[in-house]
């Protein structure tokens, strides 16, 4: 249900905004207390560029002041939605009340459990596992420090001392 408080504060900002007429139903609208900061209002397409009027379908505080320019009033352009009278009118029918969760009628089937939990063994991993695309493995790779596999006892790249043909 739309509040008429937000309206009203909307009309107060609405004093801090000065208009003025480009075409149509397009305006400018300069707001005195943000640093002169002109903002683009369209009555007919019912958008302001600060785009308060787009998202909620309330007329912010610069479109409100171009409806004061042209003598309109801002709650003829509220969505219906937010009308009380569409509020008094959905709930006019009589929700019936439900007895409570011991007097409901048993079934011969089981009760519909979530499924358990299954805690894993071990500490969780932080980092995430790689795609079979992602893993390079190739014989020049980049280790830890930025370096290449280097041979100590050859000084060839490509392999450690370890798998080094020239081992005794």
């Amino acid at each position: 249900m739309f509040n008429l408080k937000k309206l009203k504060l909307s009309n107060y900002w609405c004093s801090m905004c000065s208009c003025s007429w480009l075409a149509e139903k397009l305006f400018e609208v300069r707001h005195v207390s943000q640093l002169g900061e002109r903002f683009v209002v369209n009555i007919d397409e019912q958008s302001c560029i600060c785009r308060k009027w787009n998202i909620s379908g309330i007329p912010c505080c610069h479109s409100l002041s171009a409806m004061k320019f042209l003598n309109l009033n801002g709650e003829d352009f509220i969505p219906a939605v937010f009308r009380k009278s569409t509020y008094e009118e959905i709930y006019t029918s009589i929700i019936f009340p439900i007895n409570g969760q011991s007097l409901w009628e048993k079934t011969p089937y089981h009760d519909v459990l979530p499924p358990s939990k299954r805690i894993l063994p071990g500490t969780p991993k932080k980092k995430r596992r790689l795609e079979q695309w992602e893993i390079r493995r190739d014989e020049t790779r980049l280790r830890k420090g930025g370096l290449c596999k280097t041979c100590r006892l050859c000084k060839k790249i490509g392999h450690n001392r370890r798998a080094c043909p020239k081992a005794i």
